[in-house]
């Protein structure tokens, strides 16, 4: 699967946070949304722009 390859990245949380976000958007914590916007985002985007450059080789292996 293509998440096991960048482990580094808390692929449940960031699930969550959509759930959250989703159905729970009462609830939301601005402090805490805005730590994982300036704190968390950055790798997140380098893994995803890593497994685009993979789709787009066909390396999915």
């Amino acid at each position: 699967e293509l998440l096991a390859h960048y482990p580094d990245i808390h692929w449940h949380g960031v699930k969550g946070v959509r759930d959250i976000l989703s159905h729970q958007y009462f609830n939301i914590d601005a402090e805490e949304i805005f730590s994982i916007c300036t704190d968390d985002l950055t790798p997140l985007r380098n893994a995803v722009r890593e497994m685009i450059k993979e789709l787009k080789n066909g390396d999915t292996s």
